[in-house]
């Protein structure tokens, strides 16, 4: 009972400084997805699990709904490793991204990343994820930055493994509250992805985890298939317009004379390093990273 109430009471604590409550809760068969308002209602939070899986501005500072094309946010901020990523993508690409493929939908912020002219497919296994991502009146990122864009529905490597042509940069954001997809990490996954990128394309995994130090485990599937890899962490300071920034680890495979990885490594990313044999299909080591984190061991 004691464990209850205090529970309960560090929630509606966490509720009322947050400046709103639940908008939406609907649950799927992966999880519960809560659309909580935040910011005094300016902001709407998607919570999956105990992670907010993305952030969207829907009210200015007087209250007004907003109508301009929305900020990315949460792992996305601007001036985050995740917009460094991409920007070091689109530079190798010749300044513009023809397709882009994204596993992983949540609430749709990573859509404001793209620019005018570019196609972005996103692959989303949880039919609910994509219902609210499509609902304006939750989140506007979908509709309003790449409107009428393709959802393929499924889990992520096997219909981006069946998916046409090829992408200058594939995007992984598919994680289920803190826990690691281990399928979408292994050698043969990464193997399926270089096959489906063009010469000079990227994969940008997020591997931000309490938990786990995860660099190491996309290091050691790039390795193996012939890619290198780059990775970095982001604290932002969470003031003002960043208040809906979020804390990111992200690494970016690529060839290895790839000019993505050169552009990155100048501006300070660190080179990932594979410590032990790589996941497979077969056999996963989760005890290391975890052992990795708990070390502050990130190579």
């Amino acid at each position: 009972r004691v464990l209850l109430v205090t529970t309960l009471g560090l929630a509606m604590v966490e509720v009322l400084k947050s400046g709103g409550g639940v908008v939406l809760q609907e649950r799927s068969f992966f999880a519960v997805h809560t659309n909580r308002a935040a910011h005094d209602g300016r902001a709407h939070l998607l919570v999956h699990g105990t992670t907010m899986h993305g952030a969207e501005w829907v009210r200015d500072a007087a209250g007004l709904p907003l109508t301009t094309r929305p900020m990315t946010a949460s792992y996305f901020h601007a001036n985050g490793v995740y917009q460094q990523a991409i920007a070091a993508a689109r530079e190798a690409a010749g300044g513009r991204l023809a397709r882009v493929a994204v596993i992983g939908l949540g609430m749709g912020s990573l859509a404001c990343a793209s620019k005018p002219g570019e196609n972005w497919v996103f692959f989303e296994i949880d039919p609910v994820v994509v219902k609210l991502a499509q609902d304006p009146s939750l989140f506007r990122s979908l509709s309003v930055c790449t409107p009428g864009a393709d959802v393929v529905l499924g889990d992520g490597r096997l219909t981006l493994a069946d998916a046409a042509g090829k992408f200058d940069l594939i995007i992984f954001d598919a994680f289920s509250s803190d826990s690691v997809p281990v399928h979408l990490l292994t050698a043969e996954a990464i193997a399926t992805y270089k096959s489906k990128l063009t010469s000079t394309g990227g994969i940008i995994f997020n591997i931000s985890n309490r938990h786990m130090a995860l660099d190491a485990v996309v290091a050691g599937g790039a390795q193996r298939s012939g890619l290198g890899a780059v990775h970095r962490r982001d604290h932002p300071l969470g003031i003002g317009d960043d208040a809906l920034a979020s804390p990111a680890h992200v690494a970016i495979a690529s060839d290895p004379a790839s000019p993505i990885l050169t552009t990155l490594r100048a501006r300070g990313w660190q080179q990932g390093l594979a410590d032990g044999a790589p996941w497979t299909d077969d056999y996963s080591n989760i005890l290391a990273p975890i052992l990795r984190k708990s070390r502050g061991q990130l190579k």
